[in-house]
């Protein structure tokens, strides 16, 4: 059996429909930084400048008589939906990853009855399993916000015949933070990359997020009811320097991460680990923090819970082009700033996700700087390899 890829338009029927949802705005932005330090070069500062982002509609589809499989993807009579406003991009099937191996098995000719496994269908559900969606950037930017989107197109998400579509090992506090919305575990199907698995309707709802670069400001909605949950749990307007403590192994990893949390730390800093807290203590430390400084990636995105005119600081590496935290500080009203770390080469990777290190100097330059009263131009940059830029 063959199979294509279709965007949504081409994979919508007579009987399917989009459910839309009214949003405030139709365009986003990400700010100026107020300063990046390190090793950046002049034709990168540009890639760091405010942009405006024109944004998709904000709907959610009805289909109805489809299968969902492999990792939160939707299949009809040969087709796959494929378009990353609501599910995956048809590009990400390709390369050898770990993702969408039995699709790629598909492609080369296997039966699609014979690489997935057909469990009992529901009659009516939500999908919220998404590739990566374990990983807790993508748990809070990609799927947490469906929910906001469904409540804002009046879905009642505590009714007892609508079922919630979730990866099998869904981590504990994931379960918790559903049931915060009044998605209560009895509601949940608990989905493997090997199933698939009928549905009569079937809702799927945009997502804020897309490896695009932004985050959707409806996302805000699902963010503040959080906020609203965890208000008395955390750390009470802190300065909060976040780390990522990973394994030597990991590629990300930031090689003098002790010595910058212990700098950190002498300036006045709480050095946190969110992957060490309660979701509840996570969300009212940064909704009630002053300043959030920390290294890139999952746990400075837990900043979609602090309020506006707070600084942020992003320590990451010269080959990542991540602006996902200016995005951050645009919906939210947060000051951003960067200070950039070399990267190397990991295990004959690209060095784009090779480890790094952050010159100390360079982050005190950073710091030292926001400790200053705000300057007339917010776009003002510094930097030591490439001179002041304006």
């Amino acid at each position: 059996m063959g199979v294509t890829f279709a965007q949504a338009e081409r994979f919508l029927d007579d009987h399917d429909r989009r459910i839309p949802v009214a949003r405030m705005h139709d365009r986003s932005h990400a700010p100026d930084p107020r300063i990046i330090t390190g090793p950046i070069r002049d034709s990168d500062v540009p890639a760091y400048a405010g942009r405006a982002f024109d944004l998709p509609p904000a709907d959610i589809l009805k289909l109805l008589d489809v299968t969902v499989f492999d990792y939160g993807l939707v299949w009809r009579q040969g087709a796959v939906l494929a378009d990353r406003r609501y599910t995956v991009a048809a590009d990400e099937f390709d390369g050898n990853s770990e993702f969408f191996s039995r699709v790629r098995a598909m492609r080369a000719g296997a039966a699609f009855t014979d690489v997935y496994t057909e469990r009992a269908p529901l009659q009516r559900a939500v999908l919220l399993g998404r590739r990566a969606d374990l990983v807790h950037g993508h748990w809070i930017l990609e799927v947490l916000p469906k929910l906001g989107l469904m409540a804002m197109a009046g879905f009642d998400l505590r009714q007892e015949g609508l079922r919630f579509i979730v990866p099998a090992n869904l981590k504990a506090y994931q379960v918790d933070m559903l049931e915060a919305f009044g998605v209560k575990e009895r509601f949940l199907h608990f989905h493997t990359d090997g199933d698939r698995l009928r549905v009569d309707e079937l809702f799927v709802p945009g997502v804020a997020h897309a490896n695009r670069g932004y985050v959707d400001p409806f996302s805000l909605r699902t963010y503040d009811h959080l906020v609203r949950q965890g208000r008395s749990e955390g750390l009470e307007g802190a300065d909060i320097f976040v780390t990522r403590r990973m394994p030597p192994s990991h590629s990300r990893e930031l090689l003098n991460l002790t010595a910058i949390e212990t700098l950190m730390h002498k300036r006045g800093f709480v050095v946190y680990d969110p992957a060490e807290r309660p979701w509840q203590n996570q969300v009212a430390t940064f909704a009630s923090a002053r300043r959030i400084y920390g290294v890139g990636g999952s746990g400075m995105h837990n900043t979609v819970f602090a309020g506006p005119s707070i600084q942020t600081l992003v320590l990451q590496s010269s080959h990542v082009f991540n602006f996902l935290q200016s995005s951050i500080a645009g919906i939210r009203g947060h000051d951003v700033s960067y200070c950039i770390g070399e990267a190397f080469a990991f295990e004959g990777r690209p060095s784009w996700i090779g480890k790094f290190f952050v010159d100390p100097d360079d982050l005190m330059e950073a710091v030292e700087y926001l400790d200053r009263p705000a300057l007339n131009n917010p776009a003002y940059t510094l930097s030591r390899t490439g001179g002041d830029h304006r």
